[in-house]
């Protein structure tokens, strides 16, 4: 070493052609720039070093992070379940006393039969009213925990729609009649098809009635049917001539248990429920349903399927 300087110290004999020793060369070498190459090679290995350790530790943060992801989903899913169950089980217990409930209040008003007074009549008429509301509701809140737990069979098959909106039509008739308004049709004729579960699809034209029914006060209700061979599409619209919906309110008519809360709507029962089953059975069978409606004028429900020709 001079100076503080780490240096190479090289000798080395030469010979004449007579192999005798004629002298000696000595080299010294400086070792400055090695020493600087080796230095950063070892702080280089070292920056890789920590940043190895640091993506282990990343790592392994990550993959626990991940197994507690894990657990908690399936703490999650196992919470779903027994919630759906109980859904399930208490809407199904809760059924069989309605259904009493209302059998004895008709069977004790046969009973009394002409003895009623109007008032009387009334309060039996406004149990029996609520007593159906809450099954509606029980039936709906069930229906909601079978879409969501995939329990509902939409196996789909090749059907003819006219045949079952008539069918449709038929159910609903009394009950229109019954509330003075008018059920007009306008049923396209010819071999037209569509693929859908007749159950679920009939199940998606009763909600639409239903609806109309409700929040139509006076008037008439339309149901017409238009196919679209251009782009291959069958078409079902429920046309009523009711209060109507805001822009506001249509907003959010397909968000389970939403309904319109104005005067005109505060005696009208419902669970706001239709409109989202409807969707769900109008998506899960590749369908799709749109609203139209204004404010005292009336509202038009359309649901479109693909077209089956033949």
């Amino acid at each position: 070493m001079e100076n503080n300087e780490r240096v190479w110290f090289v000798a080395d004999a030469f010979y004449n052609e007579k192999g005798e020793r004629v002298g000696i060369i000595s080299l010294t070498l400086s070792l400055a720039q090695t020493d600087v190459l080796i230095h950063r090679a070892i702080w280089k290995s070292y920056l890789i070093l920590i940043a190895t350790i640091l993506i282990v530790l990343i790592l392994v943060a990550h993959h626990t992070k991940l197994f507690a992801y894990v657990l908690l989903y399936n703490q999650m899913k196992e919470i779903d379940e027994m919630k759906d169950n109980f859904i399930r089980m208490a809407t199904h217990e809760l059924q069989s006393p309605i259904i009493n409930i209302r059998g004895h209040l008709e069977v004790l008003k046969e009973e009394l039969g002409n003895n009623l007074t109007g008032e009387q009549e009334e309060r039996f008429k406004r149990t029996d009213l609520s007593a159906k509301n809450l099954g509606d509701l029980i039936q709906d809140i069930l229906e909601v925990a079978r879409i969501e737990q995939g329990r509902l069979d939409f196996t789909s098959q090749k059907v003819s729609p006219q045949a079952i909106i008539q069918e449709t039509i038929e159910e609903v008739k009394m009950k229109v009649e019954k509330k003075g308004l008018l059920l007009k049709t306008e049923i396209q004729e010819g071999p037209y098809f569509v693929y859908v579960n007749a159950n679920r699809f009939r199940q998606i034209l009763i909600n639409l009635l239903e609806n109309a029914i409700k929040y139509t006060l006076k008037g008439e209700i339309l149901v017409r049917t238009k196919v679209d061979e251009v782009k291959n599409r069958y078409l079902i619209e429920v046309k009523d001539t009711g209060i109507g919906i805001s822009a506001e309110g249509q907003k959010r008519l397909f968000e389970r248990f939403y309904r319109i809360k104005i005067r005109e709507t505060a005696d009208i029962p419902g669970t706001g429920l239709g409109l989202w089953i409807a969707k769900q059975f109008c998506e899960k069978m590749g369908g799709q349903i749109f609203i139209e409606s204004m404010e005292c004028v009336g509202t038009k429900t359309t649901i479109i399927f693909p077209l089956i020709k033949g």
